[in-house]
């Protein structure tokens, strides 16, 4: 998408997108909490799950092998790559466990 200007703003058009749901960091969740309300969520909850990083993974390379899409973070991005209004998926998604190449 870096390279392409008849892309930004477009990237819906131009793109796979996936939903991953998780309670973020409280930066990333400050549009939605407050601060005190953040801190009286349980902990176990926020974050992403063992499973999800596993369906995930297997996802994101079944659909990069099947669009020839190089299984890079240039290429797989979040939406807060490309949008500074958007958060997620955010500071807490570990991609390592998505990208190989990103260990």
């Amino acid at each position: 998408w870096q390279g392409h200007p008849e892309q930004t703003d477009k990237l819906n058009h131009y793109s796979i997108g996936i939903e991953i749901v998780a309670i973020g960091s409280q930066k990333d969740m400050e549009p939605y909490f407050t601060g005190a309300e953040y801190r009286k969520i349980d902990p176990t909850l926020i974050g992403y799950t063992d499973a999800q990083y596993d369906a995930l993974q297997k996802l994101v390379a079944d659909i990069c092998t099947r669009y020839d899409i190089p299984m890079t973070r240039e290429y797989v991005l979040g939406h807060q790559d490309y949008s500074s209004a958007k958060t997620d998926p955010g500071e807490l998604c570990d991609w390592s466990r998505i990208l190989p190449s990103e260990e």
